[in-house]
């Protein structure tokens, strides 16, 4: 198209209509948080629990309610209380169970009959008596009770609502928090001296009030950075409000597209607004920047414009094309969050570009000319401090180099201390008042993190109720529960147990299998008191299957993943697989195997953008050696940071790990700037040192601004509550002020040192290509 006024008034408008729609769709985004989001994809243990879900339940369908009372918990008046609470709690829609030492109930009997008891007789006059006997429970400790006696737990379970009666057409989802909100209502009632919640579905329910607050604050923050830096830059009322307005549009186009294609904002893409707006600066500060050169140069309105478009353009559409990639290599990973963010981000900066070379040109053109004076002083400036710092980087290049030989030596050293590790709350900062309730609940009790394993029979079960098969359930049961340090087990077993243990007077020691003829009694009274003998969902109707599920504390992933091993090698030594066939499974362990794989699945992303990116210097420059210039100063940052994360221990989690492919995608933006410049001068027939002096003062400014505008953007993720974000936001800022120093002090050694008189002419007679 024709670089003119109509037709600069025809993309303006077409423009306009596309932003005015966009901002349409994005009045009806939603927020959404959910764990399960972050099961690997295409996972054959991801498939396997799906499967196992659909004859049990959601393992992490539940919330506790834990409640401190300072003078002990058996007491009358707090008991009662309590009592009331959970009478209330059960009148909450879609209420499945509660559960607490005040409804919860034991058997005592003979082979012939079985009595259910209270825990805790109902006029309280006995407390004490109650008291021994539930520490006498040793299922009880750590689940209902806390280990010292301050505190007990409510156990609130929701229903399963998938197939249920939905007259108000909500999603599960929905469902889930109008139970949530039910709940906490009714416990906000009651007054107790410390009163904390956790569970899944209240993290959920938090990240995503958290993230709706984000969202705003980092938005509003971006975009008072970028005007502060346009001032900087250009100290102009048209120098800050076009390229503004550009890079606000390309927000708004980004986050259009998520709302075009019926997505909700998660805990990754979120981040999006913040990083468009700082992203997008680059293309729009280097085609400002030349402009305003083109101008200074004499030149008309119209000419400086397509000068500048034809001057920067290949340069700057590598440049969002290498990042966008960056972002885009992240759709490789198998976690669904994770994939969605780098395909929207990435898709967001190629329309940052194209608004970049369709917008702002097209308002250049009908914009009045700007003032260019006051920009002598500037670039004087400019000109001196880049040709000293040159002139000091030349002559010290040895040692330049084995300053970066000994940074990547100590970096080696970081990179082997690097471990994987996550926790379900790992998101959560100290201090914040959700990880304050979950670690109530570490340190008091048995912890909130779900554990769960499968129970398939062998080839010589007839049945999970089989007296062997249970015999084997019960040695797999002792050892989680003292190895794994599992509690709240429930299983097959359990009402065995309890009926064998009310069958012997209600002694502690008798919770146990009985012995085979007193399984058989039990087994009998089972069946005629099968509304009592209900301990939940633990095997399927057939009895083919079933499940222990209990409840730990938060171990993390790297602890998890031992635990597997160590209940591996435990079952193949201990249990009979011609009788059963445990599988450790569940939601908290598919997080945990995700964090195990993500890592790889994105050093992969990392190096497939790297090969690209050298593919790409490669068909520039045909040579090994410029290929290895332009991606070192960019590669150095990276192993810095990965050093940083092993030598402080940050750990390798989702939201690390997504770090170095965004990271090198951006860096290598300035490198393609340089290294095309660099081209252009050589072309012109100047020596090495000569097209690398004009370079460095022309590309030196562009590089240094456009780094801190990325820096400072990235840095306003620090002040997150999200810990995820909080590293995303400091590690990319490290990582590009490393690029910004690799790229100004060892990209000039590299050239100096390696580049031949030979491959200058090589690469000059490779120009008419590239130019046409």
């Amino acid at each position: 198209m024709e670089i003119n006024r109509k037709n600069s008034k025809i993309v303006v408008g077409i423009i306009l209509l596309i932003t005015f729609s966009l901002i349409f769709l994005i009045t009806k985004l939603r927020f959404n948080y959910d764990f399960e989001s972050f099961f690997s994809t295409n996972d054959e243990e991801t498939s396997f629990y799906m499967d196992f879900r659909k004859n049990f339940e959601n393992d992490s369908d539940y919330c506790l309610i834990g409640i401190e009372n300072k003078e002990g918990i058996f007491k009358a008046d707090f008991l009662n209380k309590v009592d009331a609470l959970c009478t209330d709690l059960k009148d909450v829609k879609y209420m499945e169970s509660v559960r607490s030492i005040t409804n919860t109930k034991t058997f005592i009997g003979s082979s012939y009959a079985i009595t259910p008891i209270n825990l805790i007789h109902d006029d309280y006059q006995r407390l004490k008596d109650d008291s021994v006997n539930i520490f006498a429970h040793q299922e009880m400790i750590g689940t209902l009770v806390a280990k010292n006696g301050k505190a007990l737990a409510i156990y609130v379970k929701k229903e399963n609502m998938v197939g249920t009666p939905n007259p108000e057409k909500l999603t599960i989802k929905e469902r889930e928090t109008a139970w949530l909100a039910e709940v906490e209502a009714i416990v906000a009632k009651y007054k107790f001296d410390n009163l904390h919640l956790a569970g899944r579905i209240k993290a959920e329910n938090y990240y995503i009030s958290k993230m709706e607050w984000e969202i705003i604050v980092f938005t509003s923050a971006s975009l008072l950075l970028v005007i502060c830096f346009l001032f900087i830059a250009f100290r102009t009322l048209w120098g800050i409000l076009l390229p503004l307005v550009v890079v606000v549009f390309a927000v708004i186009w980004s986050m259009g597209v998520i709302a075009l294609f019926g997505q909700k904002m998660d805990i990754m893409t979120v981040l999006m607004p913040t990083i468009m707006f700082v992203v997008g600066m680059s293309d729009v500060i280097h085609i400002t920047t030349k402009y305003l050169q083109e101008l200074r140069a004499g030149k008309e309105k119209i000419a400086a414009v397509k000068s500048t478009l034809k001057d920067v353009g290949l340069a700057t559409f590598i440049t969002a094309f290498t990042t966008s990639l960056g972002f885009l290599t992240l759709m490789g990973s198998n976690v669904l969050p994770i994939g969605n963010f780098g395909f929207y981000t990435g898709i967001g900066v190629i329309l940052a570009f194209v608004l970049s070379y369709t917008f702002l040109p097209a308002m250049l053109i009908l914009l009045k000319t700007p003032n260019i004076s006051h920009e002598k002083e500037s670039k004087m400036f400019w000109t001196a401090w880049l040709h000293n710092l040159l002139l000091w980087i030349l002559p010290r290049r040895k040692y330049i180099l084995l300053t970066m030989v000994t940074i990547c030596v100590i970096s080696a050293v970081g990179i082997s201390k690097i471990r994987v590790n996550a926790q379900l709350i790992d998101e959560v900062s100290e201090g914040d008042p959700l990880k304050d309730d979950f670690v109530f609940f570490e340190k008091f009790f048995s912890g909130v993190r779900p554990f769960e394993i499968a129970l398939e029979l062998g080839k010589d079960a007839h049945s999970i109720n089989d007296y062997e098969v249970l015999k084997e359930i019960e040695k797999l049961e002792k050892y989680i529960q003292t190895t794994c340090l599992v509690n709240q087990i429930s299983s097959p077993t359990t009402i065995y147990k309890v009926i064998n243990r009310g069958f012997n007077n209600g002694l502690a020691n008798q919770y146990k299998m009985p012995q085979k003829d007193e399984f058989l009694k039990a087994k009998k009274l089972i069946r005629k008191y099968k509304k009592i003998a209900d301990m939940g969902l633990l095997t399927t109707k057939d009895q083919k299957m079933g499940r222990i599920t209990g409840i730990t504390t938060d171990i993390g992933s790297n602890r998890s993943q031992e635990i597997k091993n160590e209940l591996n090698v435990f079952i193949a030594k201990n249990i009979n697989p011609n009788l059963l066939k445990p599988r450790l499974t569940g939601s908290a362990y598919l997080i945990d195997l995700t964090n195990d794989n993500l890592s790889v699945n994105l050093m992969k992303g990392l190096t497939f953008s790297i090969v690209v990116i050298a593919i790409i210097m490669g068909l520039l420059f045909r040579s090994f050696k410029m290929i290895i210039i332009s991606i070192l100063p960019n590669i150095i940052p990276m192993l810095m940071i990965a050093a940083i994360i092993g030598y402080f221990d940050i750990g390798i989690k989702m939201s690390t790990s997504i770090i170095f492919t965004i990271a090198f995608g951006i860096a290598e933006d300035d490198t393609i700037h340089f290294m095309s410049k660099l081209k252009l001068e050589l072309s012109k027939g100047k020596s090495l040192l000569y097209a690398l002096k004009n370079t460095y003062l022309s590309t030196g400014k562009a590089i240094i601004i456009t780094s801190l505008i990325l820096i400072s953007g990235f840095m306003i993720l620090v002040f997150s509550d999200f810990k995820g974000t909080f590293y995303v936001g400091l590690l990319i800022s490290l990582t590009l002020i490393f690029a910004m120093f690799t790229e100004l002090l060892l990209m000039p050694v590299l050239l100096v040192s390696l580049v031949s008189n030979k491959e200058i002419d090589k690469m000059r007679s490779l120009l008419p290509k590239f130019k046409a």
